[in-house]
């Protein structure tokens, strides 16, 4: 009788193991799966393990890997992961793990090997988002990581921004910034008629950015003439862009720019617009895209248009009359119709001065560098020819380069060099005509030391 009791006693238990959960197992030898996340192996401290047909590896590993935060209850033996706007919660022994509070049955739940706990990897990384591969021929695991959530994802262009130190206004996402920008220096342009404005949303590598310079040019009269004309002078855009109606706000007209179709590029332009501002001066203002974020074309082309409906006009004019102007250590005086705007780096600044003409017309343009560095540009023109002159005090000599000797046009480039102390002032031309270059060199003899 004591050993039929036995025997009994011994199948009994034999059934109750059977029948609960192994949460504890001893790892089976010469594992060779292999597991690849987008490409890149993953080196596990306790060997992935096939179980009733299924691939578990250990949990900090995978979750990890996956860029999921992990918190684990030792006395529950839970582990609840948040990756992004996924919470997955999974108890050792459990085949029924949640994930945003909705229970997923699973046949083979996460086990104990020695002292690793390991975790189901079709169901981790599909809840994750992520697609999952089997190659039975080699015995491994291809993890393709899901996308980036889109940028714009459930944002709206409800956020105000000033343009151009109030040249006008328009509406951004909720996270984005104003960064400082300038034509190639280290530090933003600042001046009564700063440049440019840039706008940015990035996460990752997903960026979406407006960006708005000024033309310094006035309208020919009709802004949707401006903006065709626009278009055949930009080499990037010719004839695969597309221009709408007249677009009138307030004080402000504007027509919006299209491409035709969009090619993903590191930096895709999605729409433009093309403003003339109530003191008939144009201004550009474009909507650009990373690569990353044109994953999500739909979203993108959307804001761009949410952006572009909520210009509205700001307060600020230029200010084309005479006045004088202070730069780094000296003043000028400037002429009717000259505007500037100033660019600063760590040993220079650079001033541009632009005479403002209707769109079309060539455009009377100078600049002075001041810099710790002497600098140059030269010119392959025909021809070369030096006159001499006086700048600050200072008997100089002007470099002029031109199609042909004595012609002063549109194509013509001079520049000289002014030393003062260690400090060097390079100042370049581009007179357009003969008229020009006396108006251009009046301004300059007026400068004067500060």
């Amino acid at each position: 009788m004591k050993t039929k009791i036995t025997a009994i006693a011994l199948m009994l238990a034999l059934v109750i193991v059977s029948a609960a959960p192994a949460l504890y197992v001893r790892a089976q030898e010469n594992t060779d799966i292999k597991v690849f996340l987008d490409g890149r192996q993953l080196v596990f401290d306790v060997p992935p393990q096939i179980i009733n047909d299924r691939t578990l590896v250990p949990l900090r590993t995978i979750f990890e890997a996956l860029g999921a935060s992990i918190e684990w209850e030792p006395e529950t033996k839970t582990v609840t992961a948040i990756k992004d706007d996924t919470v997955i919660i999974l108890t050792i022994g459990d085949a029924s793990p949640t994930v945003n509070g909705k229970v997923v049955a699973i046949d083979q739940p996460g086990i104990i090997i020695d002292g690793r706990t390991l975790v189901p990897l079709r169901f981790i990384t599909e809840s994750t988002g992520a697609k999952v591969e089997w190659f039975g021929s080699t015995r491994t695991v291809q993890i393709t990581s899901p996308p980036p959530l889109s940028l714009l994802d459930g944002r709206t262009a409800d956020v105000p921004f000033s343009v151009l130190n109030d040249r006008f206004t328009i509406k951004m996402p909720e996270g984005s910034v104003d960064d400082a920008v300038n034509y190639g220096g280290i530090m933003g342009t600042i001046a009564d008629s700063s440049g440019e404005t840039l706008i940015r949303l990035a996460a990752d590598e997903q960026q979406f950015v407006a960006y708005a310079q000024e033309m310094f040019l006035y309208s020919s009269g009709n802004i949707l003439d401006d903006a065709k004309r626009f278009i055949e002078n930009s080499d990037a855009r010719k004839s695969n862009y597309t221009t709408s109606d007249i677009i009138k706000v307030t004080n402000i007209e504007y027509v919006i720019i299209t491409p035709t179709e969009i090619t993903a590029r590191p930096s895709t332009e999605l729409r433009g617009a093309l403003i003339k501002m109530a003191d008939n001066t144009l201004v550009y203002l474009g909507i650009y895209v990373s690569e990353q974020a044109l994953a999500y074309a739909d979203d993108c082309v959307s804001m761009a248009d949410s952006v572009i409906a909520s210009i509205q006009a700001g307060k600020r004019l230029l200010d084309t009359q005479p006045g004088t102007i202070e730069m780094y250590d000296c003043s000028m005086k400037l002429e009717k119709d000259y505007v500037y705007t100033v660019q600063l780096g760590v040993d220079f600044d650079v001033y541009y001065f632009y005479k403002l003409v209707p769109y079309g017309e060539a455009q009377p343009v100078f600049g002075i560098y001041s810099g710790g560095h002497p600098s140059g540009f030269g010119s392959t023109l025909p021809s070369h020819e030096e006159k001499p002159g006086t700048i600050l005090g200072q008997n100089i000599t002007w470099e002029v380069y031109s199609k042909a000797s004595g012609v002063i046009d549109e194509d013509t480039f001079m520049e000289t060099l002014v030393a003062h102390g260690w400090w060097y002032k390079h100042i370049f031309i581009s007179p357009t005509s003969q008229s020009e270059w006396q108006v251009i060199e009046k301004m300059l003899s007026s400068m004067e030391w500060t």
